[in-house]
């Protein structure tokens, strides 16, 4: 994510410990992990990945007001302002075969959508943010938000998984191309523009939806993930080619129908939409 300085937020919308765990345990009563709340780091996620080499437990939450090294999927840049945005990262612990866990940014996806939905003020069933595969959540076509997961496999199963969540949510201004392509809960005309109640919101939601993934699959969310997914129907450019997306299968590949008909499952790679030049 990429955003540059607007107005600068008011304290009800900074961070800090106390009001992050109160905000947490409002909407998951028996959330007990620790949480850390720091001015200033590389990145969340390389934060959390020392301390879940150090033995922390599940739904330890780091969050920053500001990185000096954020980075997205596939090691893009990730520039991170000093608080305007959120840059959120929590560790789960699931013990899910190694399969499993990159269809998972899909589900994190769906919550941080539920949850931008909600701040967007829409009414339940009706749907704004979307959740483009593999990772990204957009709003009227502009990129809102990201998911990067970051997993510890030992002996073929997933032993610790860092969540790694960004949403642009104070800027008001974007440099560049990005003026074009990203967009924020500002600029979006969002109830509410609190870091808090955004962090813990994605926390708890997920959290839920791990305990619904690990015993349904992914299948117990393709409904919702079709609903809101962008790219259905559309003609797109894959590593393998041009065809049409035709939505997200059980193991989290995009099924794409090539020319002739021929449908192929892509796992990995930038897929965009056919004319762009860019993901």
């Amino acid at each position: 994510m990429t955003g540059v300085a607007g107005d600068p937020p008011g304290d009800e919308h900074r961070l800090d410990e106390v009001r992050l765990r109160d905000e947490i345990v409002a909407r998951w009563p028996s959330f007990d992990a620790p949480v850390v709340v720091l001015a200033t780091a590389g990145s969340t996620n390389d934060e959390l990945k020392v301390r879940a080499a150090a033995g922390a437990p599940a739904l330890t939450v780091c969050v920053a007001e500001m990185q000096t090294a954020g980075r997205g999927r596939a090691g893009r840049s990730w520039h991170s302002p000093p608080g305007e945005n959120l840059y959120l990262s929590f560790l789960l612990r699931p013990g899910w075969d190694a399969a499993k866990a990159a269809p998972f940014a899909l589900v994190v996806g769906l919550a941080v959508a539920e949850e931008v939905d909600q701040r967007l003020g829409q009414p339940t069933g009706r749907r704004l943010a979307r959740v483009k595969w593999p990772n990204d959540v957009l709003v009227d076509g502009r990129k809102l938000g990201g998911v990067l997961l970051e997993a510890s496999i030992q002996r073929g199963r997933v032993a610790s998984l860092v969540v790694g969540v960004g949403v642009d949510v104070s800027t008001r201004s974007f440099p560049g191309p990005l003026a074009r392509s990203a967009t924020s809960l500002a600029l979006l005309g969002a109830l509410d523009l609190g870091l808090a109640s955004l962090a813990a919101g994605i926390v708890a939601r997920t959290a839920r939806f791990a305990d619904r993934f690990t015993s349904e699959g992914l299948g117990a969310f393709l409904d919702e993930l079709r609903a809101r997914d962008p790219l259905v129907g559309s003609s797109v450019v894959t590593p393998h080619g041009r065809g049409v997306a035709r939505g997200v299968d059980e193991a989290g590949r995009l099924r794409v129908e090539l020319e002739g008909g021929r449908i192929e499952a892509v796992g990995v790679g930038d897929v965009v939409p056919a004319g762009d030049s860019a993901p």
